[in-house]
């Protein structure tokens, strides 16, 4: 999901993993990240470091939306227009 989505908040991916861990009977797990998923991952390590045995992050970052302290983040527009294609063409093999 994208931030501001509507879909799941961080909290609750952290105890989506949580659970699909217990319920695998999973005690510590390598965790693999990207993209939109690498700051859940990453708190989701230090939170729960004895159920985390390796974290691997590929594509993300730690901010995404611009702002006053950050100018490399992407800007509203550029962000409205990446959810509109997600949103119309996830699925169709345009994007």
């Amino acid at each position: 999901p994208l931030p501001g989505d509507g879909g799941p908040t961080i909290d609750e991916e952290i105890a989506d993993a949580i659970a699909v861990l217990d319920a695998a009977g999973s005690r510590r797990a390598a965790v693999l990240a990207q993209l939109f998923a690498v700051p859940a991952a990453i708190r989701l390590a230090v939170e729960h470091s004895d159920r985390v045995s390796h974290l691997l992050l590929l594509g993300g970052a730690a901010r995404l939306r611009r702002a006053g302290d950050y100018p490399e983040g992407i800007d509203d527009a550029a962000l409205q227009r990446f959810r509109h294609q997600i949103a119309n063409y996830w699925g169709t093999g345009l994007i």
